[in-house]
């Protein structure tokens, strides 16, 4: 499911609550990396690389030019292309994140 609804000052809170109702496994949000929930970062070239030593609760992060073994991190990087491996991933980590 897509929603769009126009509010200029949505909180991440807000949306989780908008979604309760539904009992989604998980909700896809986009701009709120400050958050304490799992993320996924998405690298568009090198000057995104901080980000991954800045910001908590990353499970994996993937980009749009390879940069495999050119990070030290203790999450995996995916490139765009490997869709499938990425998504296996995160819905293995929603998986285990409820199951807990």
């Amino acid at each position: 499911m897509h929603v769009q609804i126009n509010k200029s000052s949505w909180t991440l809170s807000d949306i989780i609550q908008l979604y309760r109702p539904l009992s989604s496994d998980a909700i896809v949000v986009e701009g709120f990396k400050q958050e304490d929930y799992l993320k996924v970062v998405l690298l568009r070239d090198r000057h995104d690389i901080d980000l991954l030593h800045e910001l908590s609760n990353i499970i994996c992060a993937i980009t749009w030019k390879s940069l495999k073994n050119k990070v030290s991190v203790s999450f995996p990087i995916y490139s765009l292309e490997e869709e499938t491996e990425y998504l296996n991933y995160i819905w293995t980590k929603v998986e285990r994140f409820h199951e807990q």
